[in-house]
């Protein structure tokens, strides 16, 4: 996580149930994206797919204003969904 003159950023790599694509994941995670006006990009980390073979793993950035709860949303809805966290970047300025 960093937050740079009221401008939030987190990367996380998460791991979704093969079979669901990057539109998916993304379309899933639009709510929070709506109500804290973010930008939530999901990429498919294909080297990092092959590893294991029932789930696939995804890179997810989210961008927005700073409020408090993002991070609380996004990984509580990861959680609900059933996917693995497996990695957060976090760091403070």
């Amino acid at each position: 996580m960093t937050i740079l003159h009221g401008q939030f950023a987190i990367m996380l790599i998460v791991e979704v149930p093969t079979g669901l694509s990057a539109s998916d994941s993304s379309h899933r995670l639009n709510e929070v994206a709506r109500d804290f006006d973010l930008l939530v990009v999901v990429r498919l980390l294909p080297e990092q797919s092959l590893l294991v073979e029932i789930w696939a793993v995804f890179m997810i950035s989210v961008h927005g204003a700073d409020h408090p709860g993002i991070v609380a949303s996004i990984t509580g809805l990861i959680a609900l969904l059933g996917w693995q966290h497996r990695r957060c970047c976090t760091r403070k300025n």
